[in-house]
């Protein structure tokens, strides 16, 4: 193996997203008082990327800027350069993504943002290229402007990062409505009936491209299903409405690409409207609401499949994402060696490489590859499909599916083969605490006792390693190494 030309600061810290940028040429620093002396005593502006391990964007930025030499040059030269996690400092991330939409009007990661030595925002934006293209400035040129502005105008800088923090300080602390705000039974309908007029027929869910689960929603809705029925006829037809519509749509997702037909887990968003293709990093929280979700649904309409989806993603959380103590991991990332989605994709070849030319045929039937590639690239190759996102036009019967079982866990096996993504290992709190929530409801619902016990496991390892000295919850942990103080949803 070839030892690293470059060594920084974030080789010391314990989140995988500040170690993947450990070896750049960049002269990072983590969020934190060394990083404001610097700034500080040197005078300099401090130039801020926040993003996390799984974030597709976030690589892109890192292979083409800040793995890039001469760029680095300017970025050390000029700028007290400052790496943050955001999946450990969601405080630090939300404030600095407000400053990005408030100067943007729109946000996402990687998060770039300038701020002067006393970290006042000045100029922001998310992922810049590494050369002016499609009217966006390369990141080169913006940082010789920005470099330029805070060496030749200094107070006009400052006077605009004053400005900004008025703004964000009036964001943080905004007035109190003039009359108390009432959730009665008037106000829950009026979101029951905006969501029924969200609602795609076509497909299930709610909302168009990039369509997400919406999970809060869905288990809003099944709450609104339970109870004592009402007694007038549009009471009925409503509770009625709400019923199938959920149905569908757990349905449609359950069949869909979103979710990993072999190992069960869910990724957080479809890329079109029709559930197929997902964006292919998987996340924790997903599965701990889904999962909830979907045995909730199980309880209330009796819907088999719905407790093999939840138990699925439970079993997936516990096999996968799970320390060797019980808490679990953060997220999978969506890239394998810069291709998204690059161990979940097949061919109707490779299947019937793995399971033979007759059970091959009957996978690829089921599963949608015998009717052609539908999956292409978007960043790479020519935009036209060439491989297979595995989705279910619709449920087999219960002797298909016997027969399909075996073939799924052999070609399960067979990926696990592969290179796989990246896995976080990062353990934060309110993400665990999701979790168990799901895993003790869950057990509960299909009356599995592992899950309740895998929950109080994760329960355990929280309220042990996660707190400080004086009994304060602490957000994050990895291999051993609990820091940062908790926030709110923590």
């Amino acid at each position: 193996m070839s030892t690293a030309v470059h060594t920084n600061r974030l080789a010391r810290e314990s989140s995988p997203y500040l170690q993947q940028h450990q070896h750049n040429p960049v002269d990072w620093y983590p969020w934190g008082p060394e990083a404001f002396e610097a700034a500080r005593s040197q005078n300099k502006p401090i130039f801020l990327s926040v993003g996390y391990s799984t974030c597709y964007w976030c690589h892109v930025m890192e292979r083409q800027c800040f793995e890039n030499e001469s760029i680095a040059r300017v970025m050390n030269e000029h700028f007290i350069n400052i790496k943050v996690d955001r999946e450990e400092r969601p405080d630090v991330d939300q404030l600095y993504m407000t400053a990005v939409q408030v100067m943007t009007r729109h946000g996402g990661w990687p998060m770039s943002v300038w701020l002067t030595p006393d970290l006042k925002p000045f100029y922001a934006g998310t992922y810049f290229p590494p050369e002016d293209m499609h009217g966006r400035p390369g990141f080169p040129r913006l940082l010789e402007a920005l470099a330029e502005a805070w060496r030749e105008r200094k107070d006009d800088v400052r006077t605009q990062a004053d400005e900004m923090a008025r703004v964000l300080q009036q964001m943080s602390d905004p007035p109190r409505p003039k009359e108390a705000l009432s959730i009665d039974e008037t106000f829950i309908e009026s979101i029951v009936r905006r969501s029924i007029e969200d609602f795609d027929p076509a497909h299930g869910g709610y909302g168009g491209a990039p369509k997400f689960p919406r999970q809060t929603l869905l288990e809003f809705l099944l709450k609104f299903c339970e109870g004592e029925p009402p007694h007038d006829r549009d009471g009925l037809e409503l509770r009625r409405t709400v019923r199938d519509q959920l149905v569908e749509t757990l349905d449609a997702m359950a069949r869909g690409g979103i979710r990993d037909h072999l190992g069960g887990g869910v990724p957080p968003h479809s890329t079109d409207r029709g559930w197929l293709v997902p964006h292919f990093e998987i996340m924790l929280y997903d599965q701990a609401m889904l999962a909830l979700v979907y045995a909730e649904a199980y309880r209330l309409f009796e819907v088999p499949r719905f407790a093999r989806v939840a138990r699925e993603m439970c079993d997936f959380v516990l096999r996968e994402m799970t320390d060797r103590e019980g808490a679990f991991y953060t997220a999978f990332d969506a890239e394998v060696d810069a291709r998204e989605g690059g161990s979940y994709l097949w061919t109707a070849e490779q299947v019937r490489a793995v399971l033979g030319d007759a059970e091959g045929q009957v996978f690829n039937d089921v599963y949608g590859l015998s009717a052609g590639p539908n999956f292409a690239d978007p960043h790479h190759g020519t935009g036209k499909p060439d491989a297979n996102v595995l989705f279910l036009k619709e449920w087999p019967d219960e002797e298909t599916d016997a027969r399909l079982a075996p073939l799924r866990q052999k070609l399960l096996k067979h990926r696990a083969t592969r290179k796989q993504p990246l896995l976080d290992t990062k353990i934060i709190t309110s993400w665990n605490a999701l979790m168990i929530r799901a895993l003790g409801r869950v057990g509960q619902v299909l009356q599995e006792d592992r899950y309740m016990q895998a929950a109080m496991r994760a329960a355990n390892y929280i309220l042990v390693r996660h707190r400080s000295a004086d009994g304060a919850i602490l957000r994050t942990s990895r291999e051993g190494q609990a820091k940062h103080v908790g926030t709110l949803e923590d």
